[in-house]
């Protein structure tokens, strides 16, 4: 006899849930179901952490393995019992020839723990696991979770076509450790003639007036061996779903395009918990496995993709960043009702460190460290030069935690201010935080433009010649930090630039550029210094030399025929209606053997420093 029975559920007096709506529920999402299911996964894995083992320097182990379903895996789903396909259920697509399955596993995590009813009370402080993600629908933890097996956990049922899983636990119940065994599908609702049923199914060992999980281990052990999930070591802990019946259609019909696609996605989006917390611990270990057979994942502090946004949460974190070529900058997001929201920390780096579909974003995190989503600036535009990329990192404060785990979907991949009560402080605070960061980013694709010559077989740097004005090298002078971005930093659109004059040792560049005009006076500041390679040479640049290869400012030439001279900063009025929109230039001059960097930033007048002229 199967050691498994189905049991399907009915309506009850006074209705219920369809299993149909339940994946409606979770509403169209911008995610494909296979990075939805990588980001539910790892959340509720995180969720479910051995907070002691982690502390201890034990991270959660979580593996996605891709493997094909053989006709040995729909053979032991036949022997345990999962072979009755219930009315308008799709289970019977698990048992297709060419089907596909995904098994995910979590080791260092507690399983799936408590009570194994729905109808039975617990004191606030009792696990829930098994009954969350088991039994009910839609409930939402309390604190930092995210997961929390809410309607998200639908996410694996969609990822494949079967809408069926399977599930194995071992966790701790009553002092000692027990195997959970059962599966679950979704379907469409329907009526035996006599009775309607929503459409949710379990397979499990019958009671008196309901279900038990299998919990016999002898017999676990061979089922979830004879279906290709992993076993757990004689005292570990933790969860195995396993998910029949999946297409490749997604990939391209590769199972190697698959496995990258989740490499990519699992990557991408859990990160922050693979790299050192500000304790030095990493909470979680990626792995990936196609057939079984491990699939190489690059580190993300090594990751040409990720290495700028592992970065920039290191300058939030204030640890050692990895190496990288860039310069981060952090700042305190404070809100206008001078609330501490969370710290933001971007950086320049060479464009080819990182993936185009994260150009000019930036990564949002709260807590518990998974990333949310990758903002973009509405009007995103590309960097004048065009090496350069921007990544970003904002890390929420624990004050505003909370708001956003309640402004978050069941996909938890927005903040949405539309989600919380009309007119209440959280909806503002949310609302004024991520006009904040959509135009901060904004700032940030105009803000820091250098203009760079570099005159044919000029040695330098590879530094410097990667990112001009970025990066100084030893013994260059530095740019000045970056203004206000409501200081009037986004006025300034730069333009072309050409030789105007030179010899054998200087050279003079024409730099043109237009003022957005949003103020009837502003301060235009360059700042100009130069990056110098003195590899070549047998001895350092003598303080006379630095001196003399310093580039400098020889005039400006603004579009109303107004002149100034060798200044770094000038001010300007605004001209007349129709004049406003003509082309300024600034004439450099620098010595050939060097590389220029220049950058021009406008603020209103009134934000002149006091005493400044």
């Amino acid at each position: 006899m199967p050691p498994l029975t189905l049991i399907s559920e009915r309506f009850g007096r006074k209705g219920g849930i369809v299993a149909e709506g339940i994946e409606r529920i979770l509403g169209v999402q911008s995610l494909g179901n296979l990075e939805l299911l990588v980001r539910e996964a790892a959340q509720n894995s995180w969720d479910h952490r051995n907070h002691e083992r982690v502390a201890a320097g034990h991270p959660v182990d979580f593996t996605v393995n891709l493997f094909e379903m053989t006709e040995a895996h729909r053979a032991a789903l036949r022997e345990a019992g999962i072979a009755q396909a219930p009315a308008r259920s799709r289970v019977s697509e698990a048992f297709s020839d060419g089907k596909w399955a995904i098994c995910i596993s979590d080791r260092n995590c507690v399983g799936l723990q408590g009570p194994t009813r729905a109808d039975t009370a617990t004191e606030e402080t009792t696990p829930t696991n098994y009954r969350d993600f088991v039994l009910d629908i839609g409930h939402s933890g309390a604190g930092d979770r995210g997961g929390t097996y809410g309607f998200g956990k639908s996410a694996y049922f969609t990822a494949g076509t079967a809408r069926l899983i399977v599930v194995h636990s071992r966790c701790l119940a009553e002092q000692r450790v027990v195997d959970r065994f059962v599966a679950m599908a979704l379907g469409g609702d329907f009526d035996d003639g006599a009775v309607r049923y929503t459409g949710r199914h379990w397979w499990g060992v019958p009671d008196s007036d309901d279900f038990e999980p299998l919990s016999e281990s002898e017999e676990i052990l061979q089922i979830t061996a004879a279906l290709g999930m992993p076993a757990l070591g004689p005292s570990e802990t933790g969860t195995s779903i396993l998910i029949p019946g999946v297409d490749l259609g997604e990939s391209g019909d590769s199972p190697e395009a698959m496995a990258q696609l989740i490499g990519t996605h699992l990557m991408a989006n859990v990160w922050p918990l693979t790299v050192p917390d500000p304790s030095g611990c990493i909470g979680m270990r990626v792995n990936l496995l196609l057939r079984h057979a491990p699939v190489e994942l690059t580190p993300a502090a090594e990751s040409p993709e990720l290495r700028p946004f592992v970065s920039c949460l290191a300058a939030i974190d204030e640890r050692q960043p990895p190496p990288f070529a860039g310069l981060v900058e952090k700042e305190r997001v404070v809100l206008s009702d001078g609330l501490h929201a969370g710290d933001f920390a971007y950086a320049y780096f060479p464009r080819t460190e990182l993936d185009s579909n994260l150009e000019h974003s930036a990564a949002l995190l709260r807590s518990p460290r998974l990333v949310t989503q990758y903002l973009k600036p509405r009007r995103a535009r590309s960097l004048t030069t065009p090496e350069l990329g921007l990544a970003a990192v904002f890390l929420a404060s624990p004050a505003m935690n909370s708001f956003l785990a309640k402004a978050e979907p069941p996909g938890h991949n927005d903040w949405d201010p539309v989600r919380l009560p009309a007119r209440s402080v959280p909806k503002r605070q949310i609302t004024e935080l991520m006009t904040w960061l959509t135009t901060r980013m904004g700032d940030l694709t105009l803000d820091h433009q250098p203009a760079r010559y570099e005159p044919p077989g000029t040695t330098t740097t590879k530094l410097a010649r990667q990112l001009g004005a970025l990066l100084p090298v030893p013994g260059s002078t530095p740019p000045p930090p970056n203004p206000d971005p409501r200081g009037g930093g986004r006025t300034l659109v730069l333009g072309s630039f050409e030789i105007v004059d030179g010899d054998e040792e200087f050279v003079e560049i024409r730099q043109d550029f237009q003022i957005l005009w949003q103020h009837r006076q502003v301060v235009i500041a360059a700042s100009v210094y130069t990056a110098t390679d003195d590899a070549n040479r047998s001895t350092p640049l003598s303080v006379d030399d630095a001196t003399r290869y310093e580039p400098s400012v020889v005039e400006w030439r603004m579009a109303d025929g107004t002149c100034f001279g060798a200044s770094t900063e000038i001010t300007a009025n605004r001209p007349p209606r129709g004049e406003a929109d003509g082309t300024n230039t600034v004439v450099v001059r620098f010595a050939r053997s060097t590389v220029l960097s220049l950058s021009l930033r406008a603020r209103p007048a009134a934000d002149r420093p006091s005493g400044e002229h």
